[in-house]
């Protein structure tokens, strides 16, 4: 359907042969999965993302950093949250409108560095999903101590961080690299299969 070139990735729609489905790949990765026409997801980590909605009391505000196809926006405004998003790459956030039907009712979409968003007067939040992490690599800067020490600070008392990472198992490297890094900040640290 389209292929873009940013300064960040190479950037394709596909339809598959049925033309049910529309993805979004970045750089040869599947970022997302969408229902075409209704737009709802079809990457099962999207509902897991979900799972937060239940640890708090009701909906309020989430920040979601990393917007690919807008899926996880989608998921959070139609459940009656107020969603702020971040995403680096200018050309993503023109695709998710273009092909995806990312709209001004799916939340409020800010084009900068995920960290470095954070790192101004913003929250609290009562979820903040990191959604940046393409198949191929992590934005390590989003993941160290410091990272998830800014994160907890923009976070509601009895907020709840949610990270989609991809490794190749519940022990891979990836995940146990993360996970003790988190713990160095949050009391309470679970990982979860997203397939």
């Amino acid at each position: 359907i389209a292929i873009e070139q940013s300064p960040y990735a190479e950037i394709r729609v596909l339809d598959t042969p049925d033309r049910r489905l529309r993805l979004l790949v970045i750089d040869g990765g599947t970022h997302t999965i969408a229902r075409k026409g209704t737009w709802e997801s079809a990457y099962p980590y999207v509902a897991l993302l979900g799972v937060t909605r239940c640890l708090v009391p009701k909906p309020g505000r989430v920040l979601v950093v990393g917007v690919g196809g807008g899926s996880v926006l989608k998921d959070f405004a139609s459940r009656g949250w107020q969603v702020d998003a971040v995403e680096i790459d200018p050309v993503v956030v023109q695709v998710a409108k273009e092909h995806f039907g990312l709209s001004a009712e799916d939340g409020q979409v800010f084009t900068m560095d995920g960290r470095r968003f954070a790192s101004g007067d913003v929250g609290p939040y009562d979820v903040v999903v990191l959604d940046a992490f393409g198949s191929s690599s992590i934005p390590f800067h989003l993941v160290t101590r410091e990272a998830f020490g800014l994160i907890a600070s923009r976070l509601a008392p009895g907020g709840v961080l949610a990270i989609n990472v991809e490794s190749d198992g519940w022990h891979g490297e990836v995940v146990k690299a993360v996970a003790a890094t988190l713990r160095t900040q949050f009391a309470h640290v679970v990982a979860l299969p997203g397939e």
